[in-house]
Formats: C-alpha cells, sequence, structure tokens
C-alpha cells in the first residue's frame, strides 16, 4: 500500500519511520514529517530484517517512507517510495504550525546488545537547545555560509547536530554516500571538491587540519 505523506493522517508526535540512504531526501523526509506534526523513527535500511521488524512493533509505526518498495516488506505498514514524482503534484502552501517544544521530535533505538533495543525519546526543545548552542559556539563566529557535511547515519545521536544546524543557520548541507566514506582517498577528496567547512568523523585525525572538526 502506497499513498502520499500529505493523504495520511498524521497527530502531533506520532511516529514515521525513515528508511533511507544519505542523500537529499534525507532533509526532505525529515523536513516533511515534523511539518506535518510528526516524529521521525530512523531504522537501518542495511541493519537485519529482525531488528527492523523489532523497531516497527515497538514504536507502533504505520508509515514508512522510504527509497524503495524492498523495504516495505511489513505486515500492517504503509511504504512511501521517495521519488520526483510523488512531489511535483504536492500543494506548496505552508503547513500550520501545530508542535510543542514539548512534543517529539524523533526516536532513536540502541543498539541492543544487552537484550532488545530501547527507544529514546527527544523532544524539540533539546533540540533546539543543541542547535542554539553550537550556533554560539560555531556558526555565529563565521560571517559567510559555511558548508556542512553529513557524516553521520540518521540512527546516531550525531547526525542531529549535522543534519538541523545547518538547516536552521543557513549553511550548505552535503551528503556523502557510505562507499565514499569507505574510502580515505574519495572521502578527502569530496571534502575539498565541495570545500566542507565543519564535519565530524573518526577519521579527522588523516584530514586536513583546516576544518573544523565537530
Amino acid at each position: 500500500d502506497h499513498r502520499d505523506l500529505h493523504s495520511f493522517p498524521t497527530r502531533r508526535s506520532s511516529d514515521l519511520g525513515l528508511m533511507l540512504r544519505p542523500s537529499h531526501w534525507v532533509s526532505i523526509a525529515i523536513l516533511g514529517i515534523l511539518k506535518a506534526g510528526g516524529a521521525y523513527v530512523p531504522i537501518d535500511p542495511d541493519s537485519p530484517k529482525k531488528r527492523q521488524q523489532y523497531i516497527i512493533d515497538d514504536s507502533g509505526l504505520q508509515l514508512i517512507l522510504g527509497e524503495g518498495e524492498e523495504h516495505f516488506d511489513f505486515p500492517n505498514v504503509t511504504g512511501i517510495v521517495l521519488s520526483e514524482d510523488i512531489l511535483k503534484d504536492q500543494p506548496v502552501k505552508q503547513p500550520s504550525f501545530c508542535n510543542e517544544l514539548t512534543d517529539l521530535i524523533y526516536v532513536l533505538y540502541t543498539s541492543g546488545t544487552t537484550g532488545n533495543p530501547k527507544g529514546v525519546l527527544i523532544a524539540h526543545e533539546s533540540v533546539a537547545n543543541l542547535c542554539f548552542w553550537l550556533n554560539d559556539e560555531l556558526y555565529s563566529r563565521y560571517d559567510e555560509q559555511l558548508n556542512i557535511m553529513l557524516t553521520a547515519p540518521l540512527i546516531f545521536d550525531v547526525s542531529v547536530q549535522q543534519l538541523f544546524s545547518p538547516i536552521l543557520f543557513g549553511s550548505r548541507l552535503h551528503f556523502i554516500d557510505d562507499s565514499t566514506k569507505k574510502d580515505i582517498g574519495e572521502y578527502i577528496e569530496t571534502i575539498l571538491q565541495y570545500k566542507i567547512d565543519v564535519f565530524e568523523d573518526r577519521k579527522s585525525t588523516r584530514l586536513n587540519s583546516s576544518h573544523q572538526i565537530i
């Protein structure tokens, strides 16, 4: 069953799943979910099916946004395959704001190494506080627009500061695919090509120290 997000009934802080690899669809999907009043639940598309099903069942997901139909082989779940086609007929009208600071913005699940994964519920106010702190500590120091790279998977909380801060404070957000991250040569070439100013990565000791590492 595939429907567009506009036609799917979404309540404040209701959970909507994300099964996406790094691309521009990440920001489109998350902003769409938040503007609809929901909270996003990232699921690694490459994780074992058993873990995916557990997260879906535990969070009560009824809707998942993803890249392909192969990701939606779950009972009682509606899947939306993100594509240019589903956007072209969507209304451009700005939806009315419906969330409070205490409403959920996302749910991240732990690794589950000591048992079943546990969902960690985060509210809008926590993300707002983090982003404004980062702006005070980093973004406000520069007059020019910065180039930020999203290097962390959505299932890790580091992705939150990498994703929301540039969106809120007018910087450019760049995405890097998993295969490029695994090749240090391509990784450095990508950073230089797009003139990345801010990134976070464990490979940082091998990268140019002129970049701001967070």
